[in-house]
Order: structure tokens, then sequence, then C-alpha cells
């Protein structure tokens, strides 16, 4: 793909150009160079429209759902050093302090930051201290936002777990307030089954393993959870019949923790049509 006639073919700004050529990118995840033009060309497209930024709120909020796509196709990739490239030139954009009345920096690119670094420790294989660290750290800075902290806290105590700090792992999990984000509920449980295992609480961790599959039926992570903690609980009966039924799945289900690595990638189809209806002005 040639970048410079990809930006003479978009020409003069228009919102259907730009949301096509997000949906293209998007078909070619598959082709890493060419998703990476088409996302540099469409980002660059999207900040030089013709309304600077805090002038139109409509043309603002067509722009920040453009870069929350462009990330999440990003981070579907799972390529950290052009998500943190990207959400670099986020944050000098708007917060330089070159528009007079900028609006407010999406907190969703606050959890970016840390979804980001922790793609990189796990393409580490076994990630350094340091970079587990620095996950919880730039996950303590999406916490502060509402939008965002309660899958900040879980993602952050993921990172706690593998760095084996369960009691902190527990107390930031804890934190993890109630969300209608079914995902981030599942992987509350799950985790929070993770470190209770970990501290050897395994009745308490049998018992986060059921919640979520309550919440997600069928979801094999926590189903083989269930299983080998009636195991451990000397229960073999029913720990023979948990296994059994982790191998019931209905096709095509994807269980929670597949997609955790993923991030945003999740809401693509959501972001989309979102992206769609905001084409007319």
């Amino acid at each position: 793909m040639d970048a410079k006639k990809l930006q003479k073919w978009l020409g003069p700004w228009d919102r259907t150009k730009a949301a096509f050529l997000l949906e293209f990118a998007d078909a070619e995840t598959e082709l890493s160079a060419h998703l990476l033009t088409a996302v540099s060309a469409g980002r660059l497209y999207v900040m030089d429209r013709p309304r600077p930024l805090g002038q139109d709120a409509a043309e603002d909020a067509f722009e920040t759902a453009w870069h929350k796509a462009a990330i999440a196709l990003l981070q579907e990739r799972i390529n950290p050093q052009a998500q943190d490239a990207y959400l670099d030139v986020l944050e000098r954009r708007y917060l330089s302090g070159a528009s007079p009345r900028p609006p407010r920096l999406d907190p969703r690119f606050a959890l970016d930051r840390g979804i980001a670094q922790e793609q990189r420790c796990a393409l580490a294989g076994s990630p350094p201290a340091s970079c587990l660290r620095e996950v919880v750290r730039r996950y303590a800075v999406a916490a502060a936002a509402p939008e965002t902290a309660a899958e900040a806290n879980v993602r952050a105590a993921w990172a706690l777990f593998q760095l084996r700090s369960y009691a902190d792992a527990l107390q930031t999990v804890d934190r993890a307030c109630p969300t209608d984000d079914r995902d981030v509920t599942y992987w509350t449980h799950l985790f929070r089954g993770r470190i209770l295992e970990a501290l050897d609480r395994t009745a308490d961790a049998e018992r986060e393993y059921r919640a979520a599959l309550d919440i997600r039926p069928f979801a094999q992570s926590a189903a083989v959870a269930v299983a080998m903690t009636l195991f451990k609980l000397n229960r073999p009966d029913e720990a023979v019949a948990a296994a059994r039924a982790a191998r019931q799945q209905p096709p095509d289900f994807v269980d929670p923790w597949w997609i955790y690595l993923r991030g945003d990638a999740r809401f693509i189809p959501q972001w989309r049509t979102e992206l769609r209806s905001r084409i007319k002005p």
C-alpha cells in the first residue's frame, strides 16, 4: 500500500472516507504493514480536519471514536509499540495546550496504555518483574477514572498475581466495582479465583469460578478451574463431572479468557457501528 497515493485518494475532509479507511484497515489486519499504513494515514487525515480540536463537538466525537477503533485494531494484532506511538501522538494533540478549548482526553486511552504494556510483557514469554510492575503502574492511572476503574483494577490484579503479590492482587481485584461489561465481570471472578487458590483458600476459589460460569456458562477456563478445585477439595466424583462438562461447548462459543489479551478488539464491531452512525454531520 502506497501511503502517498492513499493520502491523495482521501482528498478533502470527508467522514465517510475516514470511516471507510478504518474498515479497510480492519479487513487488512492479517497484513500488518498495510494495517499500519492505513491507520497512520487515517490518523493524520482525521487530525487534520478543517474544524480545529475543541471547536465542533460532533467532529470531536467522531475523531475520538475513530482513534478508539484504530487502537483496538492495533490491540487485535498485539502490536504494543504501534499502540504506544499512537497514544503519544494523542497525548500531544489533546494535552499540548495548542487548542484553547480542548475536549477531554477519553480515559479509555489511559487504559490502552496498560493494555499495550500487558501485551509487551506477554510477548516476552517470561517477562521480568519490571515489565509487570509497569503494567500495574499504568493501570493505576487508568483506575483513577470511574469509566475505566473496574477493568483497570481487574487487569492490574492479574499482573500482581503474575508477580506473586497475592495479597495485593486480592486487594486490587476487590476494588473492581460492579460493571455491566460481562467480560470484565467474568475476568473479575476468574482472577479472584486464581488469587484465592494461590492463598490456599480453595473453597472460596471454587465459589468464584462458579460465579464466573454464571456470567458465561460453558466458558472452559472457569469450568476447568472448577474441576481442579473440586479435586483439591477431595470431591472426585463432582470433579470428574465438572471436567466432562468443561468439554461441552456450543459451536462458535468464545471464552472471555481467550480474548483477554487483545483488549479493546472485542469492541470493534460495536465501535464500527458507532462510527458509521456519526458519518453524517
